[in-house]
C-alpha cells in the first residue's frame, strides 16, 4: 500500500518539483499530495500512514506532536527529522524511509533510482566497450561523482586498479550477501578514488563465479546503496550474458549498446536485439556506432544512433588513464553525455 506524502513548502515551484519527481519515479511507493497552507493539511492528520514534508519556517505554527513530520531546510542540518532541500531527492527519500522505519522492498526503490545507472554493452567483442566506458566515466567525473564498475568475465581495465587496497569487488559481494552487515561502511572499505576527480572504482573481483553466485536480492541491496552514494554508476559489461548479468541489465536506466557496420557484427547485434524483444525485456537502449570503415566518415549520420564515432586504433593504445583523459575521445563523447543527462540527442 502506498504511503501518503504531504508536501508544504513556502516556494510553490519547489513543491511542484518534488511532486513531479515523486510521481515520476516513486509512484508505486508514495501517494503525493501538495498542500498550500497548514490549515489545508489538517484533513490528512487523521491518516496514520501520512508523512509530512513541511518547510522549517512553519515549525512554530505546527502543533500536532503525533504526526510524522520532516522539516525541509534551506541550510544543511544533520538532525534526524531535518532534510536539506537542495540535496539529491533520492538521498532524502532514503533518510525518510530509514528514520520512519517504513518497509519498502529494494526493487521498488531501485525503480525510482534507475536514472543513476548506465550500462555499456555490446554482443560484439573488441569493439571498444571498456575504452568508451572508461572515457565516459572520466567525462562524467568532471561534472559529478561517478562510480565505474567492471563486470566483464576477465576485467581488462588496468588503469583503474589500486594495489594498496587489499579489498576488491568479490569482498563487497560477499559482504553485501550478509544482510546484517552495514553495507555503507563496507563500501567505504572497498572503494577507491582516482586522485583529484570525483571518480570511484572497485578493484576487480577474484573470479567471475563470484558475480554469478550473487543472488538478485543481494544485487538489489548493493545497487540501492551505491545509487544513494553516487550520482552516476557506469557498468562495463562483457559481451555475453549470464542470468545474474541480466538481473543487473534490468536495473540500468539506459543500456548504451555499441555497434559497427561490419556485416557479421551487424548480424550479431540484430540477433541479440531480436532475442531481447522475444523475451519481452524492457531495455532502454541507446545505440552508439563505432565506425570501423573510415570511408564512412563522409556519409550522413543515421538517426537511429545517438552518437557515431570514427573508429581510431589510437583510442585503444593509451598507456595510462591520464592519457585517456587528455585525449580527443572525451570531447567526442560529449553528445552521448548530454543525451544521458537529458534524454535527447544532440547534433
Amino acid at each position: 500500500m502506498a504511503i501518503t506524502l504531504v508536501i508544504l513548502d513556502k516556494d510553490p515551484s519547489y513543491s511542484e518539483y518534488l511532486t513531479h519527481y515523486f510521481r515520476r519515479y516513486y509512484n508505486s511507493i508514495f501517494h503525493i499530495v501538495s498542500s498550500t497552507t497548514l490549515v489545508a493539511m489538517n484533513i490528512y492528520l487523521q491518516n496514520n500512514d501520512c508523512i509530512f514534508l513541511i518547510h522549517e519556517s512553519y515549525r512554530e505554527d505546527w502543533s500536532n506532536e503525533d504526526a510524522e513530520v520532516f522539516w525541509l531546510c534551506e541550510e544543511k542540518n544533520n538532525g534526524e527529522r531535518f532534510l536539506y532541500k537542495y540535496q539529491k531527492v533520492d538521498r532524502f527519500i532514503h533518510k525518510i524511509l530509514e528514520t520512519s522505519q517504513r518497509e519498502v522492498d529494494n526493487l521498488s526503490l531501485l525503480k525510482g533510482l534507475k536514472q543513476n545507472i548506465i550500462g555499456i554493452y555490446s554482443p560484439i567483442g573488441g569493439i571498444g566497450k571498456t575504452t568508451i566506458a572508461t572515457a565516459l566515466t572520466g567525462l562524467i567525473a568532471q561534472h559529478e561523482n561517478v562510480l565505474y564498475l567492471n563486470l566483464e568475465p576477465f576485467p581488462s581495465n588496468a588503469f583503474l586498479m589500486n594495489e594498496g587496497n587489499k579489498y576488491n569487488f568479490s569482498d563487497l559481494l560477499l559482504f553485501a550477501s550478509r544482510a546484517s552487515e552495514d553495507i555503507n561502511m563496507l563500501i567505504e572499505k572497498v572503494v577507491n578514488r582516482y586522485e583529484t576527480l570525483e571518480l570511484y572504482y572497485f578493484n576487480p573481483y577474484n573470479r567471475y563465479e563470484d558475480l554469478l553466485d550473487t543472488d538478485a536480492g543481494t544485487w538489489y541491496r548493493l545497487m540501492l546503496a551505491l545509487c544513494h552514494k553516487y550520482d552516476k554508476i557506469i557498468l562495463d559489461f562483457g559481451s555475453h550474458e549470464d542470468k545474474q548479468v541480466l538481473t543487473v541489465f534490468n536495473l540500468c536506466h539506459v543500456l548504451v549498446v555499441l555497434v559497427c557496420h561490419e556485416p557479421f557484427a551487424k548480424m550479431k547485434v540484430e540477433k541479440w536485439y531480436n532475442y531481447q524483444q522475444k523475451m519481452s525485456r524492457d531495455l532502454n537502449i541507446c545505440w552508439v556506432a563505432n565506425k570501423i570503415d573510415q570511408r564512412e566518415e563522409s556519409q550522413e549520420p543515421s538517426s537511429e544512433y545517438v552518437l557515431e564515432l570514427a573508429y581510431n586504433e589510437s583510442y585503444l593504445r593509451f598507456n595510462n588513464f591520464e592519457e585517456l583523459l587528455r585525449s580527443s575521445l572525451l570531447d567526442k563523447l560529449i553528445p552521448l553525455y548530454l543525451y544521458l543527462e537529458g534524454g535527447e540527442s544532440v547534433d
